[in-house]
């Protein structure tokens, strides 16, 4: 039996973005996926835009109202605490997976008991242009898997988007920092390394969107 993947979503006033990140989790090939949405404060009727999705059960759908709204991380460990999955995976609403992306994850996960924290490659996309796309030379990482905490220290390895972790370790650590407006994902690694293994699926296997015009990014200020 395929163990429970939760994976969660946060969405701020992006709802045409936010289809495809959608999309890309009901797509995957690895079939237990429970597919959590956490809005934002969201003014742009994103909740009647997943409407159809929320009635069959496909998404969980969680609605943070704006006197509630605390940003980005808070909104992330609102679907952390309301995850049931065994393994945890993280999308913003702009990037997208590929369809093996949490097939592979698990199946990394699982070969061994001492790995809690696996990533993946992506593939890059500037200002919406499909033909401005630039692949990560992952398959030439320079470092194995294995300890990284040191590593960690020296080098971003990863991106939100292409992380899975497991759930008990997460809860361990410390969920997302609420305090910091960058570089979240960095500091949770950090943390998370120094107490498990970390795997690398050497593909690319997410798309990862950088819009200069977006005034939600908090990278391009």
């Amino acid at each position: 039996m395929q163990e429970l993947v939760s994976a969660i979503i946060t969405t701020h006033n992006r709802k045409n973005l936010l289809l495809g990140a959608v999309n890309s989790v009901l797509n995957q090939t690895y079939q237990n996926i429970e597919c959590i949405v956490i809005d934002d404060a969201s003014t742009d009727g994103t909740e009647r835009f997943l409407m159809k999705w929320i009635n069959d059960e496909k998404i969980k759908y969680v609605y943070i109202r704006p006197e509630e709204s605390k940003g980005g991380n808070y909104a992330r460990n609102i679907g952390i605490l309301s995850a049931k999955g065994k393994y945890l995976a993280f999308l913003d609403d702009d990037d997208e997976w590929y369809k093996t992306k949490i097939e592979k994850q698990v199946e990394a996960m699982e070969k061994n008991e001492n790995t809690g924290f696996v990533f993946c490659g992506v593939e890059r996309e500037f200002n919406l242009d499909v033909k401005k796309r630039k692949k990560d030379d992952i398959g030439n990482l320079k470092y194995k898997d294995g300890d990284l905490s040191r590593e960690v220290l020296i080098h971003i390895i990863s991106m939100t988007s292409t992380i899975m972790v497991r759930r008990n370790i997460i809860m361990d650590c410390g969920l997302f920092d609420e305090k910091l407006k960058f570089w979240q994902e960095y500091e949770l690694c950090i943390r998370i390394l120094q107490v498990t293994n970390a795997v690398c699926v050497r593909e690319n296997l997410v798309l990862y969107r950088v819009i200069s015009s977006d005034s939600n990014r908090l990278s391009n200020k």
